[in-house]
């Protein structure tokens, strides 16, 4: 967005969507926000940054508001607020609902609370901070959100001491593993970068969470091997609220708030 986003609308969404089988060609999505849907769950992906962004430094905004045109379209074509829809929502933007490292960019889902009447407790996956965090459960608006951050696919990906407001914020676990001291005109610590892999089968969604690893044998970062670090599952019920039925923390270095 700082750079007026012709790269992300002219040039990455075409590459996305599904593949045509005939000229195996992808479909291409028209739009910086999409719905996958199945029987059992709806993945929304909106576009939070597209409002924030200043051309004058440190003067984002943190209110991402979504416009009218994408509440039309989660209102009417989604049909979000449709009361006989009991599939489980997971929701992913770019920037957090809560953070214990910084702000919170609450307006996107209290807007989501206004168009869901009864509440629905959902999951929402975000970035914009470079690390790797979970949260307890959090209500923005009445709507309740397992919150999770996993921004440290981003460059570098950050360290941090446990923050003084992380029981406030309800952080529950977040990866601080030092990769290595990076020098130059800032010194400063980077931790591993990663990424996250989703399942939906049945009802059940399976999140699990991994980053690169160093290769014992050469000290560098490898290309085929991951450290696994959490896997989580969510189950939604027949009121259409997402459940957590399973956390289980793989790799011990992760840091833990008690």
């Amino acid at each position: 967005m700082y750079s007026r986003a012709f790269g992300f609308f002219d040039t990455f969404l075409p590459t996305l969507g599904v593949v045509d089988p005939t000229t195996g060609r992808m479909s291409g999505q028209g739009a910086g926000y999409v719905a996958l849907e199945n029987k059992y769950w709806r993945v929304i992906m909106l576009d939070t940054g597209y409002g924030t962004y200043s051309v004058v430094p440190k003067m984002d905004s943190t209110n991402n508001t979504q416009p009218e045109s994408v509440l039309r379209w989660l209102r009417d074509e989604v049909q979000i607020g449709n009361k006989s829809d009991t599939r489980g929502l997971i929701f992913l933007t770019h920037h957090q609902v809560v953070s214990a490292f910084g702000s919170a960019y609450p307006a996107t889902p209290k807007q989501i609370a206004a168009l869901i009447p009864n509440n629905r407790t959902v999951v929402w996956l975000w970035g914009h901070e470079h690390r790797m965090a979970w949260y307890e459960p959090v209500s923005v608006g009445g709507l309740t959100v397992h919150g999770r951050c996993i921004g440290n696919s981003g460059f570098p990906a950050s360290v941090a001491a446990i923050p003084a407001r992380a029981k406030d914020a309800g952080l529950m676990v977040y990866d601080d593993r030092v990769y290595q001291q990076v020098s130059g005109f800032f010194d400063t610590k980077t931790s591993y970068n990663g990424f996250t892999h989703m399942t939906l089968e049945g009802p059940v969604a399976t999140i699990e969470y991994a980053t690169l690893a160093t290769d014992p044998d050469t000290g560098v970062v490898s290309d085929s091997i991951q450290t696994e670090l959490l896997k989580e599952s969510f189950k939604v019920d027949q009121q259409g609220n997402v459940q957590l039925v399973d956390f289980n923390i793989i790799n011990p270095d992760l840091t833990i708030v008690h």
